[in-house]
């Protein structure tokens, strides 16, 4: 009888990392898997890209993103951070003028005075509100 080693899941990208999640994969695991890994792998980079489009992970993805060849997953991982990352700026926007219940450009303030002609009393704050 000879025993040899088991082999199978050696270049696994995941083979270094166990079951932990990708958050806390080093980079060399990230770069791994977007090299040798499989659908089921880039999936999960993918989810965690689009819970935290600039945390940990997608800034890992970011860097192995600019010394890989633009191929297939590259150029796949890059859209999904460009998307997610305009999809959080563009929730963040809407809660803010969800919240603020201020004058927007194009419609009255609500506490603008009821004389007519009159100019809104918080338009300074408003303007400084939506810029920053």
């Amino acid at each position: 009888m000879t025993l040899t080693a088991d082999t199978g899941n050696a270049r696994h990208p995941e083979s270094g990392t166990g079951a932990r999640p990708v958050e806390y994969w080093p980079t060399t695991a990230i770069r791994s898997a977007l090299e040798t890994g499989d659908i089921s792998v880039w999936q999960r980079i993918v989810v965690a890209i689009k819970r935290d489009p600039y945390g940990r992970t997608a800034r890992q993805v970011e860097e192995v993103l600019e010394s890989a060849p633009p191929q297939g997953i590259t150029r796949a991982l890059s859209e999904v951070l460009i998307r997610s990352r305009q999809h959080l700026e563009a929730t963040e926007r809407g809660r803010r003028r969800a919240t603020s219940g201020h004058w927007w450009p194009g419609r009255d303030c609500p506490s603008r005075s009821s004389r007519r002609g009159s100019a809104c009393r918080h338009r300074i704050w408003c303007i400084t509100w939506m810029a920053g």
